[in-house]
């Protein structure tokens, strides 16, 4: 995924994790500090998502965000076998950071 995230660099990317599930909190925390570790902007961890997503990655964005990261970003998750493809409510994340890529986790596939 490296060198697909290396355009990244300097953005703001956000990641949410299930409300309650330590899991999909503990990958999203992953996935942040990569991506910190390439210099993009990773704001602090949302923990407030409702959506479930078994086995999924949503990337939504919000603000004035360049649809070239979303895609950027949805590449190197695919590269990297992520399985994508849900949308998410606007309400159904407690916080949402302005101007940014957000990338929703959802638990564990059965």
């Amino acid at each position: 995924m490296l060198p697909l995230v290396r355009s990244l660099k300097g953005s703001q990317i956000a990641f949410a994790c299930r409300m309650m599930d330590g899991e999909s909190c503990d990958y999203a925390t992953e996935l942040a500090g990569f991506l910190a570790n390439v210099g993009c902007q990773v704001p602090d961890l949302i923990k407030t998502s409702l959506n479930d997503l078994p086995g999924y990655l949503t990337i939504s964005t919000r603000g004035q965000v360049d649809p070239y990261l979303g895609n950027e970003l949805l590449a190197a998750f695919t590269a990297a076998e992520c399985r994508e493809g849900r949308t998410v409510k606007e309400n159904s994340i407690g916080t949402w950071y302005n101007d940014a890529v957000h990338v929703v986790v959802g638990r564990k596939a059965p």
